[in-house]
């Protein structure tokens, strides 16, 4: 589908950023990251009283004043951001001839990202790339529209774009204002070593729809788990069961499954839900030894629930640690794991939960989003999670090798829940 874009340019903070604020370093924890962005797509629907006193394009100069890494140029050589007020990206865009309704229906998954400004791809570590990039586009035909988000995983996680989100939709709002900490590089001082990333490879993506009821009912199956915990397992199952297939009359590799866990609220005293930067701590177990046989999905629950329970715990004593103890809690097991994984007699599934971070209350006066779109990841073997726009579900966000697709697309049980 054609996006015709009409305009480019950048946008900078309304007041110049302090000296003593003008170098952020990464964290330990920014530093282990590859470059790559977080990305969102949010859809409306057409709505006939918009509220005037709202322009998106007019309140991020003073959002930026507040995120003010987001609107600086990342330095490699230094590991940090240069917060140098030389701005964040806004793109304005139309898809001429066709409605909202008629784009998406016409349009696959892997087609939707031309509605953003940045692809997780685009980020080359350049010094002029932005760290943030914003593409609102028009659906002239209906009155539509799409707004992309693109920000650097260098120094930020979902929660991190949630809450950007969230302050920039309630700009206009004094009494929702939201301010952001940028306190990871004192709780997890960097390192000053960063590893170096392969390019990038090409991934599809398959979206899965676990609607309220279908969550009931592998509940009454699995017991009261979380719609995160049986959804992981439904999609965790059948890539163990890909895995199988590719190897049978072979070694079965043994598998880790790693489920991203949010440390705000979960440390000692919390960090705040609205700290900004990596505050992730990757709970990694092994759920399946090698020439093993395939776990159940009961046994893939708790597997998910024993490992996201120890994570908690060590969140919890983590503040008690020095910095140093505290990169070593979180990064230590994680290396260990992608050690291991660089022989390739491992393989890894990866979760992260987008569900919680507030998308679909983003309201740029146009009324809340009618759908969230996660933008890809390139990362195969990784599920991102996120609120069904129903309420009550969730959609999973399936990343895998072209050549494992049509393997995927066959599964008995994902076959229930596949979205065209």
């Amino acid at each position: 589908m054609k996006v015709t874009i009409i305009t480019r340019k950048y946008i900078k903070p309304c007041s110049p950023t302090p000296p003593n604020l003008r170098r952020y370093k990464l964290s330990a924890l920014d530093e282990i990251l590859p470059p790559m962005n977080m990305s969102v797509i949010l859809f409306y629907t057409p709505n006939p009283k918009p509220d005037p006193t709202i322009d998106p394009q007019q309140t991020l100069p003073r959002v930026l004043t507040r995120f003010y890494p987001f609107a600086g140029r990342y330095l490699k050589n230094d590991l940090s951001v240069d917060c140098n007020d030389e701005g964040a990206e806004f793109v304005e865009a139309e898809v001429p001839g066709l409605d909202l309704a008629t784009f998406l229906s016409k349009t696959e998954n892997d087609g939707l990202d031309c509605l953003l400004p940045r692809t997780t791809y685009d980020r080359v570590d350049n010094p002029d790339d932005p760290i943030l990039s914003v593409q609102v586009t028009n659906f002239p035909e209906c009155g539509g529209r799409a707004v992309g988000i693109s920000l650097s995983h260098r120094i930020s996680d979902a929660s991190t774009l949630g809450t950007f989100v969230s302050a920039w939709a309630h700009a206009s709002d004094s009494e929702k204002t939201v301010l952001p900490t940028f306190d990871g590089p004192s709780i997890f001082p960097g390192t000053g070593l960063a590893p170096e990333f392969a390019p990038p490879r090409s991934v599809a993506v398959r979206r899965l729809q676990f609607g309220r009821e279908a969550v009931s009912r592998l509940r009454s199956v699995l017991g009261p788990e979380s719609r995160v915990r049986v959804a992981s397992a439904v999609v965790a199952k059948a890539l163990l069961r890909i895995e199988a297939a590719k190897n049978r009359g072979g070694s079965l590799r043994a598998c880790y499954l790693g489920q991203g866990v949010n440390m705000r609220s979960r440390t000692v005293p919390p960090l705040g839900s609205h700290a900004c930067g990596n505050f992730v701590y990757e709970a990694v177990a092994r759920c399946m030894e090698a020439g093993a046989r395939e776990p159940g999905l009961d046994e893939l629950v708790r597997v998910v629930g024993g490992s996201i329970e120890k994570a908690v715990e060590d969140c919890g004593r983590m503040m008690w640690l020095d910095g140093e103890g505290r990169v070593e809690m979180v990064r230590g097991p994680l290396e260990k794991v992608f050690e291991t994984l660089a022989s390739g007699d491992n393989v890894a599934l990866w979760f992260t939960d987008w569900s919680k971070f507030g998308f679909y209350e983003a309201d740029f006066g146009w009324g809340k989003p009618g759908w969230v779109r996660v933008g890809k990841v390139c990362t195969e073997n990784l599920t991102v999670l996120m609120d069904d726009r129903a309420g009550g579900g969730i959609e999973a966000w399936v990343h895998l090798s072209h050549e494992d697709v049509p393997s995927f697309e066959s599964d008995d049980d994902i076959k229930l829940f596949l979205v065209a």
